[in-house]
């Protein structure tokens, strides 16, 4: 049996759409008795839309960049929350940024000061709980991340970097798409969720079959030898996978022939 851990935006969807013969690789994929599993930055709610539009579900869904792992039953099974120790000064920090639009995630919803620009809108996403005073409420809430969202670039690099001077040894920051910067717990990752389920599952890393696109991918790629960026991710995210390819459909067909 395989394990295909599989990233969403940029690798599943790219141009924000579902290509029917990847769909159909996959499904086949799944019917000869392996196992796809989507590995996304989203909560998971979103996952559970995009798994409606494929036609089929996981046995797990890993949302939040590995913050959150739910069963088929909507389970929670593994959850990671942001430091509650540095979380006050954090969230005074995270609020303080200028020209930028914050979200906050918990284990189940995702709350924002304002509602997203277009282009930090993604398919198949429900809407965002627009909560202006959400800072206010963050003390009684399970968070897991907070999102930064804004078009400039430079900006997240300084943001970043502050963080990492601050507090790099208990949160950092991931660029998950180019409008969107995320910061999480130390302990989070993609890799270190697929890990989780590796030793509660029992998995062998040569069964073990990772793709992404994006800096939130690299976990997966430096624990995992079967790793696949994209080939439109930039250059410093596909130098640790050890394969490259165009599509998820693609990736099926290369498990195919190592299977």
């Amino acid at each position: 049996m395989k394990y295909f851990f599989s990233d969403v935006d940029g690798t599943l969807l790219q141009d924000h759409k579902l290509d029917a013969n990847t769909v159909s690789l996959v499904e086949d994929f799944i019917n000869k008795g392996n196992k796809f599993i989507l590995a996304t930055g989203r909560i998971d709610s979103d996952i559970q839309r995009i798994e409606e539009k494929l036609g089929f579900a996981g046995d797990y869904r890993i949302s939040q960049n590995g913050a959150v792992i739910n069963d088929k039953n909507n389970n929670i099974i593994y959850k990671k929350l942001l430091p509650k120790e540095i979380l006050p000064e954090l969230t005074e920090y995270i609020f303080s940024l200028e020209n930028v639009t914050i979200e906050v995630t918990e284990v189940k919803n995702r709350y924002a000061t304002a509602e997203r620009k277009i282009s930090h809108v993604y398919e198949f996403t429900l809407p965002v709980n627009v909560v202006p005073n959400i800072k206010e409420k963050i003390a009684n809430l399970e968070c897991t991340l907070f999102l930064i969202l804004s078009d400039d670039t430079k900006l997240f690099e300084r943001i970043s970097r502050e963080i990492k001077e601050k507090w790099g040894d208990k949160v950092y920051a991931v660029l998950t798409s180019p409008g969107c910067l995320e910061v999480i717990s130390t302990e989070v990752s993609k890799g270190n969720a697929i890990a989780y389920l590796q030793e509660m599952l029992k998995i062998k890393d040569e069964d073990i079959f990772v793709a992404g696109d994006s800096y939130n991918d690299v976990s997966m790629f430096e624990k995992y030898p079967n790793s696949f960026a994209m080939e439109q991710a930039p250059d410093d995210v596909k130098s640790p996978a050890k394969n490259v390819a165009s599509n998820v459909g693609e990736v099926v067909k290369l498990i195919n022939k190592i299977s």
